[in-house]
């Protein structure tokens, strides 16, 4: 693919879980022999997974390529109020990143930093800066009111199971309600047993197109899933979703918007 283009001298391959497997495969370790395909021999690689999978360490060996790994030669500690990096090159106490929340975010910037190190000279205090700055749209971003709105496009069981975890630390002075629409090749099942502990309330949405799934098949899946019939509240697209929900929560609650980046991308359209 595109990143196959040219020789570079340092590549980050982030964790790796199960997604568009009609083309990469059906397990993380197919996947990663794919991924893998960006190694060049005697280059860095920079793995933010403390446990990758073993097709990536082991073609970087055959390519004597040198691996860096978080947990390992890429150390974050995390701290109340700020996160002590220490990668090779580098060692700065630098802000916990306002804009890009969640601790899975602190392997990704340290592989970066690591990455750059050698060729540039990194000053901590422009670091910090940047860490402060950085954004991801629609990764775990808030949007303080009442209710509170969250939008992540999580939508894969990877993304999910990150997504449940930040919900789980969050303060919780109301309802987390879900809206939530996917396409049809996603696992929904996976995603909604990862989310299913945290949501009190669902409001499915269908979604249109021919990668679309209908309403009625994503409550099916959640039914099958475990959630209770009476948590879910179906809807057949994306603007009947939305109206419910604003109706439906009350200002002490949060509604939590992901499964697709169709559905954030059209529920922020209306929001904003």
């Amino acid at each position: 693919d595109a990143t196959n283009l040219i020789d570079a001298d340092a590549a980050i391959i982030t964790r790796i879980g199960l997604d568009h497997q009609d083309w990469l495969g059906h397990d993380t370790e197919t996947i990663a022999r794919e991924k893998a395909g960006i190694i060049r021999p005697g280059q860095r690689v920079f793995l933010p997974d403390a446990h990758p999978p073993a097709a990536l360490t082991a073609r970087a060996d055959e390519l004597g390529a040198t691996v860096y790994r978080y947990g390992d030669a890429l150390h974050v500690k995390e701290q109340p109020d700020s996160i002590q990096i220490t990668v090779p090159g580098f060692t700065a106490r630098l802000p916990k990143p306002p804009l890009m929340p969640g601790a899975h975010q602190y392997g990704h910037l340290a592989a970066a930093l690591a990455a750059l190190a050698p060729w540039l000279r990194l000053d901590a205090a422009r670091v910090a800066h940047a860490v402060i700055h950085t954004q991801n749209p629609a990764r775990l971003m808030q949007i303080a009111g009442e209710p509170r709105w969250l939008f992540d496009v999580a939508h894969n069981a990877d993304s999910a199971e990150v997504l449940a975890a930040w919900l789980h630390g969050m303060p919780r002075h109301g309802r987390f309600i879900a809206l939530c629409g996917m396409l049809r090749d996603k696992d929904h099942h996976a995603i909604y047993r990862h989310l299913a502990p945290e949501i009190d309330q669902w409001i499915l949405a269908g979604l249109g197109g021919p990668r679309g799934t209908d309403v009625q098949t994503l409550a099916a899946h959640a039914r099958e899933a475990g959630i209770a019939a009476e948590k879910l509240l179906s809807c057949d697209d994306i603007p009947a979703a939305y109206h419910h929900a604003r109706t439906l929560a009350r200002p002490e609650d949060t509604v939590v918007v992901f499964g697709s980046f169709v559905t954030v991308a059209a529920v922020l359209e209306k929001h904003t």
